[in-house]
């Protein structure tokens, strides 16, 4: 079938509606990722951020459960790998966390 201009636009507000849902049950911060490191032995990562005046920690640790996703589609996961193999790349990242840990929930990021 055809789209219309009102279906084009749930296509819109859907993944940001789910994308600000998820945020507001958590401390969410606007990163930069400077380094990146995960062991599929231990199943135990961090991230290294910068240019975060929100931050409290240089250091954000995660694990297998952590979700990824990108900002323009937040309803589709991606495997830890990915985010490993992009971050260098990306010019946006949002973490949450936990209240005010330094345990990663999720990920999102643009390319």
């Amino acid at each position: 079938g055809t789209l219309n201009k009102g279906d084009n636009m749930k296509f819109i507000i859907i993944p940001f509606i789910l994308l600000m849902s998820t945020l507001c049950y958590s401390e969410s911060r606007e990163v930069l990722i400077s380094q990146a490191e995960y062991s599929e032995i231990s199943q135990k990562g961090y991230l290294r951020v910068t240019g975060c005046s929100r931050c409290n920690h240089e250091l954000y640790t995660f694990d297998d459960t952590l979700e990824v996703m990108h900002l323009g589609s937040p309803e589709k996961k991606l495997p830890i790998q990915q985010l490993l193999t992009d971050y260098h790349k990306s010019t946006l990242f949002v973490i949450s966390t936990k209240d005010d840990s330094n345990k990663l929930n999720q990920v999102f990021y643009r390319k």
